[in-house]
């Protein structure tokens, strides 16, 4: 942790200026927290970020700067449910991380997320996350499954009732239908190394970059953007 711990910023890409730090709750981190992947609902104002370090969802109020501990390390559905990742290019990491990549749906009622060493995707209510009188288990058993077969990855994003995230082993794209249920690879003949930092523009087209976690320094290309425009 630097300083008081963890921080959100809040930057005006019109002038590059910060215009706003907030600083998180003891409560709402712990030691080896690694506040990881953030989604924002600018409507109700709130902001909600996984903690891979340890494993948790946790909620910042953005007018009031309050923040707490949603989801923690008891609720199975942040934790990693596999005991590493064995990647096509580089082998078998045994390296384990929680709750990363998430997502909010169209109407931002559901939150999506999913453990990196995972191979599930889960959803809860966001009113579940937000509504302070419940206790940490209680909004656990809140949580379903949303997709049982689905692939480790490190972060997701939302397209026309789809989500978009990297296949991490098979270094692809891999896609996940909502209304069908049907899930798939996107492949273009080229390695992905580490899918990450997905976004998309008003173009239609999904943005991500290429972290190359998995592979030795040595083994590191040139740090890549891509972007593609879904069918």
């Amino acid at each position: 942790m630097v300083g008081e711990g963890p921080r959100l910023y809040k930057v005006d890409l019109s002038t590059g200026v910060m215009v706003r730090t907030y600083l998180f709750s003891e409560e709402s981190y712990r030691r080896e927290s690694y506040l990881n992947d953030v989604r924002i609902d600018t409507e109700e104002g709130v902001a909600y970020l996984t903690d891979s370090g340890t494993g948790g969802i946790v909620v910042v109020d953005l007018e009031t700067g309050e923040s707490w501990r949603a989801l923690d390390s008891n609720c199975p559905a942040v934790c990693a449910n596999l005991p590493g990742i064995d990647f096509k290019s580089t082998g078998w990491s045994g390296n384990i991380t929680h709750s990363d990549g998430l997502e909010l749906s169209a109407d931002k009622k559901i939150l999506y997320f999913s453990a990196l060493t995972a191979d599930v995707i889960h959803q809860v209510p966001v009113a579940v996350l937000r509504d302070r009188t419940l206790s940490v288990t209680q909004r656990c058993e809140q949580v379903t499954v949303l997709n049982p077969k689905n692939v480790s990855t490190d972060g997701m994003i939302l397209y026309q009732n789809k989500l978009y995230m990297g296949n991490l082993p098979e270094e692809g794209i891999w896609e996940f239908d909502l209304s069908t249920r049907t899930r798939r690879t996107l492949h273009w003949g080229e390695t992905i190394r580490w899918a990450d930092s997905f976004a998309k523009d008003t173009d239609g087209y999904i943005y991500f970059t290429t972290s190359q976690i998995n592979y030795p320094e040595e083994q590191r290309v040139a740090y890549g953007m891509f972007k593609f425009k879904p069918e």
